[in-house]
């Protein structure tokens, strides 16, 4: 830990960013508040990174609510809302436009995108919607549907990102019809909220072929289909359970695998076998369907295959 601190500040003064910090005294609040939030969670070096990247993200901050460390940001055409340090906000606000978690899969879309075609961005496990913020702001014409069972996270994401649809449910497998909410413990706040079938549960379940109805009926479904999946370990009842057809029909994955690493292998193997290719991004596995590459293949390199020669390198 204490090389950690050592090493962060010597990141931090050795870039200027701590009288960057000082001189805005609005976010010397919010850099106190998330050093406390990522010393309790042994991420410091992480955090002094994140905090770093953000002196050139060009976020204005508007306001900073209370003792909590909430703030109101701003940057262009995105608004953002943070809940303090009780929640999880600030520690997915800096990894997302800290350190820039999704702009390499945002870089490996656009590569492939035909000019001027439309992208529909499925988010599954939205959070607070800085995902599909950040994608939105990255890929011109991005449309996007998003689901959240989290209610408090659902009325935030509602506000940082604009949805075409979004659900407040879990999504799930044909077989289930309900889930109640269970906190991970050791994730932190709304950001490992978890959903459990449960015949008594409150949370609506819903399908990918629930999805893929609703875009059709939305016209949002003519162009290039991507799905984000972050939906804390339930992605192996989702893709085990549901039609190949229905993962199929996106020309590409995203998905953050939970679970011991045959597990992991498992799944991978099992998309590779319905013809996607997998390229470890972060924390993130990102699937190219290779069956659809054909229709949007635009600038993709035949070196770019994707034959998975090692699907244990995590």
């Amino acid at each position: 830990m204490l090389n950690q601190l050592k090493q962060g500040f010597w990141q931090f003064s050795n870039f200027g960013y701590l009288t960057f910090a000082i001189q805005r005294r609005k976010m010397v609040k919010i850099f106190v508040v998330a050093f406390l939030h990522a010393w309790k969670r042994r991420r410091l070096a992480q955090f002094f990174y994140a905090f770093r990247q953000l002196h050139h993200a060009e976020f204005e901050v508007l306001h900073v609510k209370g003792r909590k460390g909430g703030a109101s940001l701003k940057r262009g055409g995105i608004s953002l809302g943070l809940r303090g340090y009780e929640s999880s906000d600030l520690d997915v606000f800096f990894q997302i436009f800290g350190l820039k978690e999704y702009e390499p899969f945002c870089q490996w879309i656009l590569f492939r995108l035909a000019p001027n075609q439309s992208i529909l961005f499925v988010d599954a496990g939205a959070n607070i919607g800085l995902a599909t913020a950040y994608c939105a702001s990255r890929i011109p014409g991005l449309h996007a549907m998003g689901i959240e069972p989290f209610q408090g996270n659902c009325e935030l994401a509602q506000s940082h990102a604009s949805y075409e649809g979004f659900f407040r449910a879990g999504l799930g497998s044909p077989s289930q019809r309900k889930f109640s909410l269970e906190m991970d413990g050791g994730s932190g706040g709304e950001w490992g909220i978890r959903t459990r079938a449960s015949d008594q549960g409150e949370i609506p379940c819903i399908t990918l072929k629930d999805i893929r109805k609703q875009a059709h009926e939305m016209s949002l479904d003519s162009g290039f289909r991507v799905l984000k999946m972050d939906i804390e370990g339930a992605e192996y009842d989702v893709i085990g359970s549901t039609e190949s057809s229905e993962l199929t029909w996106y020309h590409a994955l995203l998905i953050e695998l939970h679970g011991p690493e045959n597990q992991r292998r498992g799944l991978i193997e099992m998309l590779v076998k319905m013809g996607f290719v997998g390229y470890p991004m972060g924390e993130y596995w990102a699937f190219q369907n290779v069956r659809q590459r054909m229709e949007y293949g635009v600038g993709v390199d035949t070196e770019d295959s994707g034959i998975l020669k090692d699907v244990g390198g995590f």
